[in-house]
């Protein structure tokens, strides 16, 4: 049985809450769209190498895959990103630990009055220092702009790079349809290595 009432238990005030999943959904968008530009910026310019490679010569089936490995590497980065920055942030004990990176006396006094909050003994305790503790540091975190803690991102720039990509694979697509499939060996390849193995049969 726990040590201290649930009715009585104390909890992080909903104001500073509020400012913790704010800033957790700050991470959460700039990371993710770091991780949707690279990603597309890498399919575009796979898609933009494999068309000027192809105007230079025939390209070999196996550089055709390769480039298309290439790209599949660089969308790797969204499960890599959903991982780091959703998954391992999801509860405000790791926020905290992440706004100590920036703001290194918020977030211990943050992560201290988080741990406070889930420890029955501690409020056992004392209940009426935890209580003044837990709104003196929810007092000063309203003065701060926790988003200005937000993890170094260049989220734009690589939507900037994607974008521009991505409207030239536009461009080339519209004047020049038949190359629609230049990320992938032609139909034409397959369809004769098809045959000549029926053939050899």
């Amino acid at each position: 049985m726990s040590s201290v009432n649930s009715s009585y238990q104390l909890h992080v005030p909903t104001t500073l809450e509020t400012q913790l999943l704010d800033f957790r959904r700050r991470v959460w968008t700039i990371k993710m769209i770091e991780a949707a530009g690279v990603a597309g910026f890498s399919v575009f310019i796979a898609y933009l190498t494999t068309f000027v490679l192809d105007r230079l010569w025939d390209t070999p089936v196996g550089i055709r895959l390769a480039v298309l490995g290439a790209a599949l590497a660089g969308c790797m980065i969204a499960p890599y990103y959903f991982h780091r920055w959703i998954w391992s942030h999801r509860r405000l004990e790791n926020l905290a630990r992440l706004l100590s990176r920036k703001m290194p006396r918020i977030g211990d006094q943050l992560l201290g009055i988080i741990e406070l909050a889930h420890s029955d003994s501690e409020q056992a305790r004392s209940r009426t220092l935890c209580k003044a503790a837990i709104e003196q540091v929810a007092q000063d975190a309203q003065k701060r702009n926790l988003n200005e803690a937000a993890p170094n991102s260049r989220h734009w720039m690589w939507s900037l790079l994607s974008g521009a990509a991505f409207v030239v694979a536009l461009g080339l697509l519209s004047a020049f349809p038949s190359a629609a499939g230049t990320l992938f060996p032609r139909v034409q390849n397959w369809e004769r290595m098809r045959a000549a193995a029926s053939f050899s049969l």
